[in-house]
């Protein structure tokens, strides 16, 4: 995947941007934005749980993070590639050992981790943009095989089947001692070094695709929708 200056996705108005976050934005927008969904608005957090730097874990130094950004710089979305050599390392480690019955892996792995996308903006296809882009990432990165976990949901079942992603565990509830959601969840898995060629260009097609289609949408979500997310993160 093509990224210069820490941009993959430009518009051409230059008012929303998909690009790699660095670790002072992911500190300073990414985990805020954690709190914001996660504690605030669904009240996922485990008991303890309850202050944005609390949404800062162990996991955020192996990771790359991606965010979309609109213009002045406001964090509406993100998500993280995890990147170990060792499944039981990923957030969703012991879930994904378990389903994978002690199978091993050669390489290294990853798992798409911690995608949200602030309410305002969460019907202009920025989830499919995010996922896309993280999984062009992690194949440009080496990765193997990539996992992800997620709410049981007909529509995430739908949109990582056609990526390729197949399932492995269903039916549990996820606690990586940060989060405890409280709904069934699924664990996926995609074999992102089995790709061919043909397929990664068809899946850059599909993120540019996505792409224009959400920058038409976010165009639509008014302004002052951007300056209030800007605003409860600085409060």
């Amino acid at each position: 995947m093509k990224v210069e200056n820490g941009i993959i996705l430009l518009d051409p108005h230059q008012h929303v941007s998909v690009e790699v976050l660095s670790e002072h934005d992911v500190r300073k927008l990414y985990v805020p934005l954690r709190y914001e969904i996660y504690h605030l608005e669904f009240g996922y957090s485990v008991n303890g749980v309850d202050s944005p730097g609390d949404f800062w874990d162990c996991y955020d130094p192996l990771s790359t993070s991606i965010g979309v950004r609109i213009k002045p710089g406001i964090l509406i979305a993100a998500i993280r590639l995890v990147e170990t050599s060792s499944i039981n390392a990923l957030p969703s480690g012991k879930i994904i050992a378990r389903a994978l019955n002690g199978q091993s892996m050669d390489g290294r792995v990853g798992e798409l981790s911690r995608v949200m996308v602030a309410k305002p903006y969460r019907n202009c296809t920025i989830f499919p943009l995010l996922i896309v882009s993280a999984l062009l990432l992690a194949r440009s990165r080496n990765v193997p095989f990539v996992f992800m976990s997620e709410a049981d949901r007909p529509a995430f079942r739908r949109l990582l089947k056609g990526l390729g992603f197949e399932r492995i565990a269903a039916g549990f509830l996820f606690n990586d001692g940060v989060i405890a959601p409280p709904v069934e969840s699924t664990s996926v898995c995609l074999k992102a070094g089995d790709l061919s060629e043909e397929k990664l260009a068809r899946l850059r097609d599909l993120q540019k695709t996505i792409f224009e289609s959400a920058c038409r949408k976010i165009e639509q979500v008014p302004m002052a929708a951007a300056r209030q997310v800007e605003l409860d993160r600085s409060e």
